[in-house]
């Protein structure tokens, strides 16, 4: 399957980089610089410091929303940078 090669993951990550803005909102969206997904880990680069943090509470969340919108295990672990 697509899923569990390499090139399945970049498509993934196109498309989560794609539907961030409408996944998360233009403000956040606004202050995430990359977005990377590795070995079902979504790595962030965000720029604002309260923002980081009310992220790092909100993982669960993010998740969430990230596996309903692109399927079950999609992401397993956000690392915010």
């Amino acid at each position: 399957m697509i899923q569990h090669n390499k090139l399945g993951g970049k498509l993934t990550e196109a498309k989560i980089i794609e539907e961030w803005p409408v996944l998360m909102g233009n403000t956040i969206s606004s202050y995430t610089n990359k977005i990377e997904l590795r070995k079902q880990k979504l790595y962030l680069s965000i720029d604002s410091a309260p923002l980081k943090s009310e992220m790092l509470f909100s993982k669960a969340k993010v998740i969430e929303i990230v596996n309903k919108r692109f399927g079950d295990h999609t992401i397993i672990d956000i690392i915010i940078f």
